[in-house]
């Protein structure tokens, strides 16, 4: 009994398979960062994007981010972000800013991690490296 084999779900059944689509609201990160001096009127600002895979657009307004960026001397802080959606790319545009604040240029690193309200598995995270020259 211990070497029979496993009994396995059927194709698509647990998030795999070609006949798997995410329901629901479910955004997921580009695994990319790219440092702007300013976007969108924010200065010193790193861009993230995410995308929506679901068959549901988030609203905005319940969607959440938190970033922490860590600059080159070691020092790590929480920054504020701002959220920009365009309904026709399916794409959120996350932008944290003051990412460097008079740190030394060099190789910086962001985590970021989004939640959306009433959404349990429309989480997601993304840990990045940019460069600020």
């Amino acid at each position: 009994m211990l070497r029979s084999e496993p009994d396995r779900a059927p194709v698509g059944d647990s998030g795999t398979g070609p006949g798997y689509v995410e329901t629901g609201v479910e955004l997921r990160f580009v695994p990319d960062a790219q440092y702007w001096g300013t976007a969108f009127g924010i200065e010193d600002a790193v861009i993230l994007i995410a995308y929506s895979v679901g068959t549901v657009d988030p609203q905005l307004d319940a969607v959440h981010v938190v970033a922490h960026v860590s600059d080159p001397e070691g020092g790590s802080r929480e920054r504020q972000t701002t959220l920009f959606y365009d309904d026709t790319n399916r794409e959120l545009q996350v932008v944290v800013g003051a990412v460097s604040e008079g740190k030394p240029n060099g190789r910086y690193s962001v985590l970021a991690q989004l939640s959306v309200d009433g959404e349990p598995g429309a989480e997601d995270s993304v840990q990045a490296e940019f460069d600020v020259a």
